[in-house]
């Protein structure tokens, strides 16, 4: 696209589609960024230690490189005009958590189908540690279907 100099900047203009998925690529690009920033300095992990850091200078360079990549993500947003998503962290945790109890239900009874057989012993005490999780899950769901107003 050329400007003249002194002219304002032309909007890109895309079709319904065409703005929906560039939308829907553009939010996957900034959870890609949040994503990364949460490794640029990971925090210690109950199932997942991390065997290298980055060191300074490599942490100040990828931080820059983020902002620049925030940075863009809004400008091009703006470009072509998208709606900023709203999203509910009320329906966003409920999500998660029902797709993750889903899985743990799958499990229920200590079966993990397709990997071999399990002893009693050790299928039933599977089961219980599995119905402890499921009970914190639930209580999360419970938090978060509350009709309580939020602010």
């Amino acid at each position: 696209m050329s400007e003249r100099p002194g002219s304002p900047p032309q909007r890109l203009t895309l079709g319904e589609s065409h703005r929906r998925i560039v939308s829907a690529l553009l939010r996957g690009f900034e959870d890609m960024a949040a994503e990364i920033s949460r490794w640029v300095d990971p925090p210690a992990g109950v199932l997942v230690s991390v065997e290298d850091r980055l060191n300074r200078r490599e942490r100040q360079e990828v931080q820059a490189l983020l902002a620049r990549l925030e940075e863009e993500l809004r400008r091009l947003a703006r470009e072509i005009n998208l709606d900023v998503a709203g999203r509910s962290a009320a329906r966003s945790i409920e999500a998660l958590v029902v797709e993750h109890l889903s899985l743990l239900q799958e499990t229920a009874g200590g079966e993990l189908r397709g990997y071999g057989e399990m002893d009693d012993k050790t299928r039933v005490r599977l089961a219980a540690e599995f119905a402890r999780l499921q009970e914190i899950f639930e209580s999360l769901l419970h938090v978060v279907r509350r009709e309580a107003p939020r602010g």
